[in-house]
This record gives C-alpha cells, structure tokens and sequence, in this order.
C-alpha cells in the first residue's frame, strides 16, 4: 500500500511482541502465539515483521502496545515476503 493511500500517518518504531489468534473466540486457552517485531504503528494499524506468512482477513490480537490500553484485535490486509531473513511484513488494520 502507498504512504498515499493511508489515512493515519505511521511511526517508525521497533518494538518486540508477542501476539496471537484464536482458535475459539470463547477459549482463552485456544490462543495461538507467536512472536514478531512492530515496525511501524498508527491508530490505524500496525506494521509487523514475524516469520509466519498469515493470510488476509485473519484476524490478530495485540496486548501491551505502548500507547495503545488493554488488547487490540486488527485484520491482516497484506503479506510480503522478505527473501533475505525468510521473514514476512504484514499489514494489519485495527
């Protein structure tokens, strides 16, 4: 997506985290966890390097984010590989 096309501007940021999904919305013990780096963040959205490829539409939660009270669920808009780390960027839109 293009800097363009954004409706909130973005901050750098490089912030480690821990995030998850969930198997079943009503089982907490159904979470599934995995660990990334926030790049960039906006009231919009976040920017996440992980090495898990998700796919548009999951849906992410996020706690703990500095800025940001209690837990943030946010919907995976965009996956790109990062050839070089065999990592990916992920757009996920709050």
């Amino acid at each position: 997506m293009s800097i363009d096309q954004r409706q909130f501007s973005r901050t750098p940021m490089a912030e480690e985290t821990i995030y998850f999904a969930k198997d079943n919305e009503d089982v907490e013990s159904d979470r599934i966890h995995y660990y990334g780096m926030i790049i960039n963040i906006s009231s919009g959205g976040i920017g996440l390097k992980a090495n898990i490829a998700h796919e548009p539409d999951e849906e992410l939660w996020f706690e703990g984010i500095e800025g940001f009270g209690g837990t943030r669920a946010g919907k995976v808009r965009w996956t790109k590989a990062l050839e070089e780390q065999e990592m990916f960027e992920i757009g996920v839109q709050f």
